[in-house]
């Protein structure tokens, strides 16, 4: 069963006891009724957490944040000492292994709801994450030099294929929880790209925190429901990036 958090009463399509896998995307303290719907699966299922994030907007407050301790397992994309770091699954798709010629220097990738409209990037090819085409998207990003963005995804799977990559403006939380800080758009575009570097076996890295995290979680599921979490917080790995160039 699918069941989408955001439809009112969602919860109650759940069977009371089952155990439910949450997983993607900033789920975690970005909408009251994302929270409220969460809290009340976390009250009456055995709930794992695969690849979800927290998402604050700095525009926007909840009233009162998730509390995860009633969670049976959690794999947090967020990469912090206190949770499992399981980054989004995406990882896991091959066409992130594909060689991609270069065919522009930059590309904008931009969020559907906040389009990059800086008239210094103006004149680079675009797309935006409104798209359903995930490989088509993969593919632009991999045919671009560098990536500037405002979405996760494009800052994400910029890095998993050894892009360098600028943040355009970020609007919430969801971009802090990278494993080294992104460089920033401050006007000067190749200063920008003077300060950010190529992520090397990142991807390798992700995919083994999900291989780990799949392990727990069938670890898990062979638990008795009435079973309280296990701890046990996987490495990132060994992941280098290039000395900045200035």
């Amino acid at each position: 069963m699918e069941v989408d958090i955001d439809v009112k009463g969602c919860f109650r399509e759940i069977p009371k006891g089952e155990t439910v896998i949450v997983g993607g995307g900033g789920l975690l303290n970005a909408r009251n009724k994302w929270n409220n719907n969460l809290k009340k699966i976390f009250a009456r299922n055995r709930v794992v957490v695969w690849g979800a994030g927290f998402n604050r907007h700095y525009d926007r407050s909840v009233r009162k944040p998730l509390d995860l301790m009633d969670v049976f397992l959690l794999g947090i994309r967020d990469y912090t000492a206190k949770y499992n770091f399981v980054p989004c699954p995406s990882c896991m798709l091959p066409f992130l292994e594909d060689r991609y010629e270069v065919r522009r220097e930059i590309g904008v990738y931009e969020h559907k709801n906040a389009p990059i409209s800086d008239e210094s990037l103006a004149g680079f090819e675009r797309m935006s994450n409104k798209t359903q085409d995930v490989e088509g998207a993969i593919r632009f990003l991999g045919e671009s030099g560098a990536v500037v963005t405002n979405t996760y995804h494009g800052a994400y799977w910029g890095l998993l294929l050894g892009k360098r990559v600028v943040l355009y403006r970020k609007f919430s939380t969801r971009f802090d929880g990278f494993p080294f800080p992104l460089a920033e758009f401050s006007g000067n575009l190749d200063r920008d790209l003077s300060r950010s570097a190529p992520a090397h076996g990142y991807l390798e890295a992700c995919r083994k925190a999900n291989e780990w995290f799949a392990g727990r979680v069938a670890e898990a599921l062979s638990c008795p429901v009435s079973s309280r979490p296990f701890p046990g917080q996987p490495r990132l790995g060994s992941v280098e990036r290039e000395d900045d160039t200035a």
